[in-house]
């Protein structure tokens, strides 16, 4: 429950900084920074005007509500415009579980009337393969405003794995923000997960299953010139 929450506050956020028409950096250097820097020049030009005394200074240090004032306003004005993005995240998850209990179900060859099908015997093989998955690492995708490059970890299995399961991938260096996690050519309801631990990242998925050769993609955005490149990468259980 706490998974899903933290992700949908982040994908929240995600989509409300753009519409506010700004950037993270933005927000935190032009706007509280910037408020911040103007309350200490006022603090200045008082402190001069005065006469550059002590009494002076203290009476340009109670100068600080206006600005505080107007901070707490900036926080506020952001707060409820990513608020105001919950309802709709949460609406198109509605439908995508909606979606996903109407889907047809399979019709059982061998008990037509039955309400539901037994669950088919597995046939065994001579030699069965033994599960394992392969990760193939894609350098130069999407990169947004304050990167410089993107990773991804494209992985496969060949075997089912049944939700919810998380994606790890771990990089030779940590200079590397979080992306996402998705399943190409389908949809996913992200489940949160560890995130960015180091220099590994984990991200899991409540919804759907996920089919044998089915792809799952990890991304990371680099905060440096040289992008981060892929160490070793499972998939499993949340922890």
């Amino acid at each position: 429950m706490w998974f899903y929450f933290i992700d949908l506050l982040k994908r929240a956020a995600l989509r409300a900084v753009p519409m506010g028409g700004s950037t993270v950096v933005g927000i935190l250097v032009i706007g509280i920074c910037g408020l911040v820097a103007g309350y200490g020049f006022t603090v200045l030009f008082e402190w001069w005007k005065g006469g550059r005394t002590v009494a002076s200074f203290v009476a340009a240090l109670k100068s600080w509500t206006p600005w505080a004032g107007a901070i707490c306003g900036v926080i506020f004005c952001w707060a409820v415009l990513i608020l105001w993005q919950i309802p709709g995240l949460i609406y198109k998850d509605h439908e995508s579980l909606v979606a996903l209990a109407n889907a047809p179900k399979p019709v059982c060859p061998t008990c037509p009337a039955c309400s539901s099908c037994p669950p088919p015997q597995p046939q065994k093989t001579a030699l069965e393969k033994p599960h394992q998955c392969w990760a193939h690492e894609i350098i130069g995708g999407p990169v947004t405003e304050d990167s410089f490059n993107s990773t991804i970890v494209a992985t496969h299995c060949n075997y089912r794995l049944d939700a919810p399961f998380c994606a790890t991938a771990k990089f030779n260096s940590d200079d590397f923000k979080e992306g996402n996690i998705s399943i190409p050519g389908g949809w996913a309801m992200g489940a949160g997960g560890p995130g960015k631990i180091g220099n590994t990242f984990t991200k899991c998925i409540s919804a759907p299953n996920l089919g044998a050769e089915q792809l799952v993609t990890l991304t990371v955005y680099g905060t440096k010139k040289n992008p981060v490149r892929l160490l070793s990468s499972g998939m499993g259980t949340p922890p």
